[in-house]
């Protein structure tokens, strides 16, 4: 009976498993698994976004993998290939999915940041707190096994003395192993909102206890399985010494009517189309996203009564009423929980007076270059003034509320910046 009902259960966990994971409804046109060939499909896969849940954070057609049988015999999970054929992603579905998790609240003033000048930036909040607490469940296994590993290396220094290495490496050295293992993942028919092809999607040694693996579990996005990959994230929870990778590297995203900005922008972008540039390092308590996005075949205003980078309200519509090209240099800092936009405003700033240089308007480069001036200054003196009071309330004790006095001196500088 449970070989004739293997089909049943194994769709019901699988759902169930997913579910929990993003928090909202899963649905699951078929699934299949034999025991006899290891062989495993899945159809129709549909992950309700749990921010809009009247769209699909994205739809999967078909999955199909090999599961490896000796390693099943031993109790592992290992799938030697896994392999997914058309991606789609912000799909409406046919009706409302349940949502079992509480959406992620709006920020409030004191917390918004750069981020929330996006358009979907509830929906990139959500997936950075979901990978910020799977980076800190990590965290924990990771220093779980380090202190294990210490009070073990003794023990089995004595063990040796009189047991051969061979066995024991198989009886102990070996024990600490993830639950599932996927050791390579191809998903063909990625289409990707911005991109004018569908992409090729490579994973490797990706596990449920990737700190308990040996190598880095990598992610890859490329127009196809041969060319150079366009985006990559590698998580290098083998080593401890090292952070974790992000690479992005787009070109010509499209930047259409209202789809990249919110209406809390103070610049709003009627088309035109963008060129990113990312290279980071991130680890569960910070991030540091250096980027350049190159702008180009631009035609953006400012909202009324909005000033930007410095420039007064009338200065900077005038500014992007004569630009179709510019930079956004600056970085992403924080940590995934809590990221933070920094704009470099001296680059960016002096790729604005570039174009508007080639554009003849010399005058409006002068008045600007006051304006930021001016709005550097200002926010100098201010920084200064509090680096003083708060290093002037350090050295004499008064540091305020109670949370403030458990804080390092350290810390407290930190934070200034």
């Amino acid at each position: 009976i449970d070989l004739l009902l293997l089909d049943y259960f194994f769709a019901a966990g699988l759902k169930k498993g997913l579910e929990t994971v993003n928090g909202a409804e899963v649905n699951l046109g078929e699934a299949e698994l034999s025991l006899a060939t290891g062989e495993m499909t899945i159809e129709n896969l549909q992950v309700t976004d749990l921010a809009n849940p009247a769209y699909n954070t994205f739809v999967i057609e078909q999955v199909a993998a090999d599961l490896n049988i000796k390693e099943l015999l031993r109790r592992r999970w290992v799938i030697d290939l896994l392999a997914a054929r058309v991606v789609q992603f912000d799909v409406k579905r046919d009706s409302p999915g349940e949502v079992f998790d509480e959406p992620p609240a709006k920020p409030s003033a004191e917390e918004k940041t750069g981020i929330d000048y996006l358009e979907k930036a509830r929906t990139i909040r959500r997936y950075l707190a979901r990978i910020q607490n799977y980076l800190d469940q990590m965290k924990v296994l990771a220093d779980k096994k380090g202190e294990q590993g210490k009070r073990q290396k003794t023990v089995l220094i004595d063990r040796a003395k009189y047991q051969g290495y061979l066995e024991l490496s198989a009886t102990s050295l070996l024990a600490d192993y993830p639950a599932w293992l996927i050791r390579k993942i191809g998903v063909d028919g990625v289409v990707v909102p911005g991109l004018d092809q569908a992409q090729y999607i490579e994973g490797k040694n990706v596990s449920s206890h990737p700190v308990l693996a040996p190598e880095t579990m990598a992610f890859e996005l490329a127009a196809d399985p041969t060319a150079q990959p366009s985006a990559a994230l590698r998580f290098n929870f083998h080593d401890p010494e090292m952070l974790h990778e992000i690479v992005l590297k787009l070109t010509n995203l499209p930047l259409g009517e209202g789809e990249v900005l919110s209406e809390e922008a103070p610049v709003y972008i009627e088309k035109g189309k963008a060129d990113l540039n990312l290279e980071g390092r991130f680890s569960n308590s910070e991030i540091d996203f250096p980027f350049t996005v190159a702008l180009k075949e631009l035609e953006a205003r400012t909202r009324e009564g909005e000033s930007v980078l410095g420039l007064n309200p009338e200065t900077a519509r005038e500014v992007f009423a004569n630009i179709d090209s510019f930079k956004l240099v600056g970085r992403l800092g924080g940590s995934l929980g809590s990221p933070r936009l920094q704009l470099d405003t001296g680059k960016t700033v002096a790729s604005l007076k570039d174009d508007l240089v080639k554009a003849g308007k010399q005058k409006l480069v002068q008045e600007a270059e006051k304006q930021v001036d001016k709005a550097t200054g200002r926010l100098k003196e201010e920084a200064g003034k509090k680096i003083k009071d708060e290093v002037g309330g350090l050295i004499e004790g008064k540091n305020g509320t109670k949370e403030d006095q458990q804080e390092s001196p350290v810390d407290k500088l930190k934070g200034l910046f």
